[in-house]
Protein backbone atom coordinates (compact mmCIF):
# COMPACT_ATOMS: atom_id res chain seq x y z
CA UNK A 1 0.00 0.00 0.00
CA UNK A 2 1.47 2.92 -0.49
CA UNK A 3 1.49 6.56 1.30
CA UNK A 4 0.29 9.65 0.55
CA UNK A 5 1.44 13.33 1.10
CA UNK A 6 -2.09 14.38 2.78
CA UNK A 7 -2.00 18.33 1.28
CA UNK A 8 -1.78 16.08 -2.26
CA UNK A 9 -4.99 14.26 -1.08
CA UNK A 10 -6.88 17.63 -0.09
CA UNK A 11 -6.12 18.89 -3.57
CA UNK A 12 -7.14 15.57 -5.27
CA UNK A 13 -4.29 14.33 -6.41
CA UNK A 14 -2.11 11.45 -5.08
CA UNK A 15 0.97 12.27 -7.23
CA UNK A 16 3.55 12.85 -3.81
CA UNK A 17 4.54 9.93 -2.10
CA UNK A 18 5.86 10.55 1.70
CA UNK A 19 8.42 7.57 2.69
CA UNK A 20 8.78 8.76 6.44
CA UNK A 21 7.03 10.33 9.19
CA UNK A 22 6.45 10.88 12.68
CA UNK A 23 5.06 8.30 14.84
CA UNK A 24 2.38 10.57 16.22
CA UNK A 25 1.30 10.42 12.66
CA UNK A 26 0.84 6.88 12.53
CA UNK A 27 -2.49 4.72 12.03
CA UNK A 28 -3.72 2.63 14.72
CA UNK A 29 -3.53 -1.15 14.04
CA UNK A 30 -1.00 -0.95 11.57
CA UNK A 31 3.07 -2.18 12.48
CA UNK A 32 5.53 0.35 11.15
CA UNK A 33 8.89 -0.11 11.16
CA UNK A 34 11.34 2.10 12.67
CA UNK A 35 13.94 4.32 10.21
CA UNK A 36 15.45 6.69 12.90
CA UNK A 37 15.27 7.84 16.56
CA UNK A 38 16.17 11.19 16.73
CA UNK A 39 16.37 13.73 20.14
CA UNK A 40 19.59 14.51 22.27
CA UNK A 41 21.51 11.55 23.18
CA UNK A 42 19.59 11.15 26.93
CA UNK A 43 16.77 10.76 24.63
CA UNK A 44 17.52 8.86 22.12
CA UNK A 45 18.85 6.56 24.92
CA UNK A 46 15.41 6.80 26.46
CA UNK A 47 13.22 5.81 24.08
CA UNK A 48 16.21 2.72 23.20
CA UNK A 49 15.63 1.59 26.55
CA UNK A 50 11.96 1.64 26.16
CA UNK A 51 12.62 -0.85 23.07
CA UNK A 52 12.48 1.91 20.29
CA UNK A 53 15.35 0.86 18.44
CA UNK A 54 16.04 1.34 14.06
CA UNK A 55 14.45 -1.23 12.52
CA UNK A 56 12.10 -2.22 15.12
CA UNK A 57 8.88 -2.68 15.12
CA UNK A 58 6.00 -0.41 16.51
CA UNK A 59 2.42 -0.14 16.44
CA UNK A 60 -0.04 2.50 17.74
CA UNK A 61 -3.40 0.96 19.54
CA UNK A 62 -4.76 4.19 20.89
CA UNK A 63 -4.06 7.99 20.44
CA UNK A 64 -5.48 10.73 22.93
CA UNK A 65 -4.95 14.21 22.53
CA UNK A 66 -1.85 13.51 20.98
CA UNK A 67 -0.21 10.84 23.47
CA UNK A 68 0.33 7.28 22.20
CA UNK A 69 -0.07 4.21 23.48
CA UNK A 70 2.16 1.45 21.48
CA UNK A 71 2.88 -1.98 20.94
CA UNK A 72 6.93 -2.32 21.02
CA UNK A 73 9.00 -5.77 21.70
CA UNK A 74 6.15 -7.52 23.25
CA UNK A 75 5.38 -4.18 25.83
CA UNK A 76 2.55 -1.70 25.56
CA UNK A 77 4.17 2.07 26.37
CA UNK A 78 2.45 5.28 26.78
CA UNK A 79 4.57 8.30 25.29
CA UNK A 80 3.98 12.11 24.74
CA UNK A 81 3.26 13.46 21.43
CA UNK A 82 6.72 15.69 21.77
CA UNK A 83 8.32 11.79 21.99
CA UNK A 84 6.48 10.36 19.32
CA UNK A 85 7.55 13.50 17.67
CA UNK A 86 11.27 11.93 17.61
CA UNK A 87 10.53 8.62 16.26
CA UNK A 88 10.29 8.13 12.62
CA UNK A 89 8.36 5.14 10.99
Amino acid sequence: MKKYNISEYVNGSFAEEVDDMPLSMASAGKPNVIKKVGGKEETRKFLENLGFVTGGTVTVVSETGGNLIVNVKDSRVAIGKDMANKIVV
